[in-house]
């Protein structure tokens, strides 16, 4: 898990997390490796792994930075899942679309990174 999500880091592009259904414990944190993270409107967050007495790996570090340390510790410490409104309203994800319109969204998001120079996106992921 580690190795993946620092190779998400180390790439020379972004990485955009396309999330049409369940992101628990480690799908959470290779979503959240990520650059950009759209997600459908039937897309569950959490992090249950302490419901069955299994602590979270290293990469639930990541979370913090997106949605503060109060909005983890309520995941990693109850185990509790969050729908994609909730998790659009915590700035988990940067996007909630309807499953037919998923794709659509992530196209449009891609098409902005590409309209940007490469050397000054290239530059922003490093």
């Amino acid at each position: 898990m580690h190795r993946c999500c620092g190779g998400f880091h180390r790439l020379p592009v972004p990485v955009i997390a396309r999330i049409d259904g369940y992101a628990l414990g480690g799908g959470l944190e290779l979503a959240a490796a990520c650059d950009l993270r759209v997600a459908s409107d039937r897309a569950v967050f959490g992090m249950p792994e302490v419901r069955v007495g299994i602590p979270s790996v290293v990469e639930a570090a990541l979370l913090p930075q997106l949605i503060g340390y109060g909005r983890t510790r309520r995941l990693l410490l109850t185990g509790v899942t969050i729908d994609a409104e909730e998790a659009l309203a915590w700035a988990l994800v940067d996007a909630v679309a309807a499953p037919d319109r998923l794709d659509a969204v992530v196209e449009r998001f891609a098409a902005a990174i590409l309209a940007g120079g490469p050397q000054a996106i290239g530059c922003r992921k490093s």
